[in-house]
């Protein structure tokens, strides 16, 4: 079901919770987007998480040090 209403162009409503601010609402249109070239790249979007004005935000709803993020291996064996 959730494929056909991706497909069909349908997305979730805007979360309502006050933390959730225009900027990271458009953030999530534009991963969101249909066409690929317009979606953010995960450097993109890591940046503007992490931003000074944005990462209190994302404080008050869970503390980034919840969030695990892993290395990719180096390559070398």
């Amino acid at each position: 079901m959730a494929v056909l209403a991706i497909r069909e162009g349908k997305r979730p409503p805007r979360p309502t919770h006050p933390a959730f601010t225009e900027g990271l609402w458009a953030l999530m249109q534009r991963c969101w987007a249909h066409d690929s070239c317009l979606r953010p790249d995960a450097a993109e979007v890591l940046q503007i998480l992490l931003a000074p004005s944005v990462t209190p935000i994302l404080e008050t709803v869970r503390p980034l040090t919840d969030f695990c993020v892993a290395t990719l291996p180096s390559g070398n064996g």
